[in-house]
């Protein structure tokens, strides 16, 4: 039996393939949607300290952050604003997601 973290784990790596996916096809976020899609691969990390991937869940994370990449471009500052990482104490090597923007930014993202 697979302890119900694993799934918890698993369903939310689900629903960041589906942003993923969302931002591929050219769904035009705003900034409001954009941080929220980004909470949920920081629940994905702080999961995975947790709940360590298996082999085929850390393998399809890996995938779709790949994509994720392909869409999104690096900031030099942090989505949430240099105050938020300070206080949080997010890195960029780290809380990586934090530190890229969408490739084609729409109009009214921000």
């Amino acid at each position: 039996m697979r302890p119900v973290g694993q799934d918890a784990l698993r369903e939310r790596v689900e629903r960041w393939n589906r942003v993923v996916q969302e931002m591929e096809n050219g769904h035009l976020l705003t900034i409001y949607e954009y941080t929220n899609d980004l909470d949920l691969r920081h629940e994905i990390m702080r999961m995975a300290g947790s709940w360590l991937p298996d082999g085929a869940t850390a393998k399809r994370l890996g995938e779709i952050d790949s994509r994720f990449r392909a869409v999104t471009i690096e900031s030099d500052d942090c989505i949430w604003g240099e105050d938020n990482a300070r206080d949080y104490h997010w890195l960029p090597t780290r809380e990586w997601y934090y530190w890229r923007l969408p490739r084609a930014l729409p109009e009214d993202f921000w």
